[in-house]
């Protein structure tokens, strides 16, 4: 995964601890947990907390119709990996944002924690149901890292985008809301795998003209991503209109 620009270490206040370890049989009832997955859970995962609850009456921010409580589950690995669906049943199980604190032990003693946080928002056609988008990844670090104290912030929505935006692996941009960064990353992904089969079939091709296509249309993409990765927009090189950016 593409890592955030800066990771952080986050230190939640003593009055949000909740620190309570939750069964993982809890997750194999409430989710679709299948036998493979289930057996992930057991192989790889040693213990989930669920640290901290991040509320109205913890952090002292007001509530919002869209985010009234943010979740800290700190998932304790057996090994060095966890996979990622795993990580993805808890979450989907849970109707609120969270963010996960993973923890490994690296050979006698060292300690490494990484955040992996899914953009969690309520569904317009339906509120009991939720939205995800893919996972946001600090990277693993050292469990020493210093940490910082909690973002300012001026309610509990603006809380949860901002402990999301530190783990964007992309400059933010002026105005810019959650929604428009997520979809700016998820097209960013797209065109990188867009981007490598373009190439893999620029190398096999054959034919002089469709390989000066198959440039065109790379060069085109390589635009498109250069301009979404910056923190303002680009304007088109000379000869290539909107249209061509795009498959």
């Amino acid at each position: 995964m593409t890592q955030p620009l800066t990771p952080y270490s986050w230190q939640f206040p003593p009055q949000t601890r909740f620190d309570k370890v939750i069964p993982k049989t809890r997750f194999y009832q409430q989710a679709a947990v299948n036998s493979a997955l289930q057996a992930r859970f057991v192989e790889e995962l040693e213990q989930i907390i669920w640290a901290c609850k991040l509320a109205p009456d913890t952090v002292n921010l007001p509530a919002t119709e869209a985010v009234t409580e943010i979740q800290v589950f700190t998932l304790k690995l057996k090994g060095e990996t966890l996979a990622e669906d795993v990580v993805a049943a808890i979450d989907k199980a849970i109707p609120f944002p969270i963010i996960f604190e993973l923890q490994r032990t690296l050979g006698e003693d060292r300690q490494q924690l990484r955040y992996l946080a899914a953009y969690k928002r309520k569904n317009a056609a339906d509120a009991a149901s939720w939205v995800r988008s893919e996972f946001l990844d600090s990277g693993w670090m050292s469990a020493g890292t210093p940490r910082s104290a909690l973002p300012a912030a001026i309610n509990m929505e603006r809380l949860y985008q901002v402990l999301l935006a530190s783990l964007l692996p992309i400059p933010a941009r002026a105005g810019e809301s959650m929604d428009e960064a997520i979809a700016r990353l998820g097209r960013l992904r797209k065109l990188d795998k867009q981007i490598a089969t373009l190439r893999k079939k620029i190398g096999t091709e054959k034919q002089f003209k469709r390989k000066v296509e198959l440039h065109r249309e790379l060069k085109a993409l390589q635009h498109e991503q250069s301009t979404l990765s910056q923190s303002e927009g680009l304007t088109a090189p000379e000869g290539l209109n909107n249209s061509d950016s795009y498959c």
